[in-house]
């Protein structure tokens, strides 16, 4: 498993970095299979680290991606711009609609599981 780890596309940034990222997560931020044997206040305390978590990965990644436009359109699948702005989005903005649906819906879901997981 090392050695697939190793020879991967990006060994050390990308699949240490989300393997660093679990390890300090799960050790210092997730609570005991003792205390998470009954449901209680710890599901809140796993809601907020999940939305820090998705909040500085997401913001780190717009603001890599979007607002610098590092990589460019080099691996863009449609190199056009998207919408930004326009009805079809509910807060008339692509931004604060991604922003709402990732958090609202996304860290709800994740934290429902992993607190299933958890209790169970």
């Amino acid at each position: 498993m090392a050695r697939w780890y190793w020879a991967g596309w990006f060994p050390i940034s990308f699949n240490m970095a989300i393997v660093g990222l679990s390890v300090v997560s799960c050790h210092w931020f997730s609570p005991s299979l003792a205390e998470a044997a009954t449901p209680g206040w710890w599901i809140l305390e796993i809601f907020l680290r999940n939305l820090v978590i998705l909040t500085l990965l997401s913001q780190g990644l717009h603001i890599v991606f979007h607002s610098q436009g590092w990589q460019g359109t080099d691996k863009k699948y449609n190199p056009r711009p998207f919408p930004r702005k326009g009805r079809m989005f509910d807060f008339g903005d692509q931004y604060w609609e991604n922003v709402f649906w990732s958090l609202a819906s996304g860290v709800t879901i994740w934290t429902a599981y992993e607190a299933l997981v958890l209790c169970t």
